[in-house]
């Protein structure tokens, strides 16, 4: 049969959303991929329809993450490799990002060179996964850092003076002790954002900076709010082709911006979260947003920058995440 796709994609369903990232970002690339979701017709027996998917399929990818793999992954993967042997294909395992510890591989998987993409989707990575779909080696290019600043927060009055502890917990931070997420919690009128102020001023070496207020939008429990400006924005100042629209689910939307962030080494502030909180007893301070719930999470589990959030009540969806640093703001 004639090749229809460049790569078969083999996945665990739990991935879903994190290969779905990835066909876009191949597709942006003009690389064709086989994604079951896409491809299969409902209503039809799918075992044919895999069969063929693989026969034309000029290579394939076999995505791991920390959940090892799933039951239908594991026969693929079988399948895969005999097609290796008989023609010839390249399969290719490639470890998704995240924070974890290489699963063992299949035997016969362990002969094949891999793709460790734990630290997110960066560009010469997806480069090393087109070479081993279609055998071209991608030219090597010097890297380039894109200085990015967007600064959206408030003005602030008055003097600053103090928080030499604060100062300090952020750069050690910024320089690299592991802190992957530092929220600052405290009352409205504590001087959090004064503090953010005041060490980005004096930080020099950041080369990308997102900042975003959500005070503007108000903290009533019942008030609608809306993350979208603070996605389409971002997307924007990072280069994203996607529209805020485009994504299956907002964890989706979540997921590609955190990748977009890990492609450099950023700081990424939300300042006066507690908008898009819950702020009542019985669900205090989880997110309201799916897709700022994603974004954080995923950031807390792999990030090689810096996320700061200030807010009025601790997320409680970062409450048991080992990289993440809260910090109760103290009145001076």
């Amino acid at each position: 049969m004639a090749q229809e796709f460049h790569i078969f994609l083999s996945h665990n369903s739990s991935d879903k959303p994190a290969i779905r990232e990835l066909k876009q970002l191949l597709a942006e690339k003009q690389i064709t991929a086989w994604l079951d979701e896409d491809e299969l017709q409902p209503g039809l027996n799918w075992i044919p329809l895999l069969e063929v998917a693989m026969e034309t399929s000029g290579s394939a990818g076999v995505f791991i993450c920390e959940d090892g793999f799933g039951p239908w992954e594991k026969e693929e993967t079988q399948a895969l490799l005999m097609r290796a042997v008989e023609i010839g294909i390249s399969v290719i395992p490639v470890l998704l990002p995240g924070d974890y510890e290489p699963p063992k591989l299949p035997l016969f998987l362990r002969t094949r060179t891999y793709i460790d993409m734990r630290t997110g989707f960066k560009p010469e990575l997806i480069d090393r996964l087109i070479w081993g779909a279609t055998g071209e080696k991608p030219t090597i290019q010097q890297a380039t850092t894109t200085r990015i600043h967007s600064d959206r927060l408030p003005t602030v009055k008055g003097e600053f003076f103090g928080r030499i502890y604060e100062l300090k917990l952020l750069n050690d931070a910024w320089v690299g002790n592991d802190t992957r997420v530092i929220q600052l919690i405290a009352p409205g009128g504590t001087g959090k954002t004064k503090l953010l102020r005041h060490w980005l001023d004096r930080t020099e070496n950041i080369e990308v900076l997102i900042a975003w207020s959500f005070y503007s939008q108000g903290a009533s429990e019942d008030k609608q709010i809306s993350a979208t400006p603070f996605f389409s924005h971002a997307f924007d100042k990072l280069g994203s082709t996607r529209d805020v629209s485009s994504f299956t689910t907002d964890e989706d939307k979540g997921e590609h911006l955190a990748d977009l962030l890990r492609r450099q080494r950023t700081v990424l502030v939300l300042d006066g979260l507690e908008p898009l909180q819950h702020a009542s007893i019985g669900m205090r301070g989880e997110l309201k947003d799916r897709a700022v719930r994603q974004l954080l999470k995923s950031l807390a589990g792999q990030n090689n920058g810096l996320c700061i959030i200030t807010t009025r009540i601790a997320v409680h969806e970062l409450s048991d995440r080992n990289h993440v640093h809260s910090h109760d703001l103290q009145n001076l």
